[in-house]
């Protein structure tokens, strides 16, 4: 009888290392597969992860936006060039217009309510004078609502996919359509 006593003991004790062990390994994982942004020379904001493709071009799912999208330098981009630039971007080449995108400033008064998000980002635009960073969502998504309640200019905000617009503020998203091509709203400048 003792000896079953302390072989359960012992497995006990393993069991709980091992699971302690594993909720480690996944914390880890997480925090690693984290997109993540940082200031470099103080003037522009790279992805830590750089670029990756698959073999056949496409980017894996999950890994951070490439260095050369999110880098805000201020001299050859405006923050409303930069805005699009990362929603073509996203939804052109990294999802090749199979969802929704939505790029907005994370300081706005906004309600987003969405359904199937396929990845998510955030970057920051280097906003001189002010050497502010100021925070952005990249949203990619199957479907969902969008109230903008701040400032609806460009370089606060930028979609596309398949939306309605609705007034100012309010745009509707539904699922793309694989066989269709999706623009922008025809308002939007051109970042060339």
């Amino acid at each position: 009888m003792f000896g079953l006593t302390v072989w359960s003991t012992t497995t006990v004790v393993a069991i709980i290392v091992v699971g302690t062990l594993l909720i480690h390994q996944v914390r880890r994982r997480l925090r690693t597969s984290t997109p993540r942004s940082t200031v470099v020379d103080d003037k522009t904001v790279y992805s830590d992860e750089g670029d990756r493709r698959t073999t056949n071009g496409r980017y894996k799912p999950g890994l951070p936006l490439p260095s050369s999208i999110v880098a805000s330098h201020h001299e050859t981009i405006d923050r409303g060039q930069w805005v699009l630039r990362m929603t073509r971007h996203v939804f052109n080449e990294r999802h090749e217009g199979q969802h929704n995108v939505v790029v907005i400033n994370k300081e706005l008064e906004y309600h987003f309510d969405i359904e199937g998000i396929v990845e998510r980002h955030h970057a920051k635009y280097y906003e001189p004078p002010s050497s502010r960073l100021v925070p952005y969502d990249v949203v990619v998504f199957r479907e969902g609502v969008l109230h903008n309640m701040g400032d609806g200019g460009d370089i606060n905000w930028d979609w596309m996919g398949n939306f309605e617009r609705h007034g100012t503020g309010m745009l509707v998203f539904k699922p793309c359509q694989h066989d269709k091509r999706y623009l922008q709203d025809p308002w939007i400048a051109s970042i060339d």
